[in-house]
């Protein structure tokens, strides 16, 4: 059974300003998966990477 099907996930955020450049920065790009009854997903990334969906931003 499938719980969750994303296709084409693209996401950014804006960062900088101070400087009057805002710059965005692409976290996901073309992202597309399936997620099945009992399966679990992770998302990784550098260990001081934002991770934007475990922060409550989306």
């Amino acid at each position: 059974m499938t719980l969750l099907n994303v296709c084409d996930l693209s996401h950014h955020y804006a960062h900088g300003g101070f400087s009057g450049k805002h710059q965005h920065q692409a976290v996901l790009n073309n992202v597309s998966l399936t997620l099945k009854s009992g399966e679990t997903v992770a998302l990784l990334g550098a260990a001081a990477a934002e991770k934007a969906p475990s922060r409550g931003y989306w």
